[in-house]
């Protein structure tokens, strides 16, 4: 009788453990790697707006600021503001061959924004590429633009047309 009813406690208590670590496993591991794609996206987002409000503030070099954009890239490549941040100042300073790298990676995750779809053009305009600069353009072109921006833009590409 006593070796029942040790094998019936240990019994019970293998099922009281087995129960804990189920009380305690993690029933919805999709919503916490969801929850925690967010919490690094919201981390690299406040480095970009650090590196940034940096940059603005002069209390910091340049590269310093640089620097922290780049490690957004580093662990995220496709980082949305990292790249858009990049590739205006790429574009800033004339180093049009790493904007439109920068502005190809952007285009491949939204070609609908107003802002990457000219500072892309203005990038092909720069490392000579007309054609795709006109692609990029009329796209703008098909977005519901203000129509004095509108206008400058049929402008641009008419004379981009006439004289590619």
């Amino acid at each position: 009788m006593k070796k029942s009813t040790l094998i019936i406690t240990v019994g019970i208590a293998i099922c009281l453990i087995i129960g804990l670590l189920l009380l305690r496993a993690n029933r919805y591991p999709v919503i916490d790697a969801q929850n925690n794609e967010e919490q690094v996206e919201n981390r690299l987002d406040a480095k970009v707006e650090e590196a940034l409000k940096l940059l603005q503030s002069g209390d910091a070099p340049p590269m310093v600021a640089i620097g922290m954009i780049k490690e957004v890239l580093e662990e995220d490549p496709n980082h949305y503001s990292a790249l858009l941040s990049l590739g205006l100042m790429s574009l800033q300073t004339g180093q049009y061959e790493k904007a439109v790298e920068r502005f190809e990676v952007l285009l491949q995750q939204d070609d609908h924004s107003p802002r990457v779809l000219d500072a892309a053009a203005n990038a092909y305009l720069g490392v000579g590429d007309t054609a795709e600069a006109l692609v990029q353009f009329r796209k703008m072109l098909s977005l519901d633009l203000d129509q004095e921006v509108r206008d400058e833009l049929e402008k641009t590409v008419t004379s981009l047309e006439k004289n590619p």
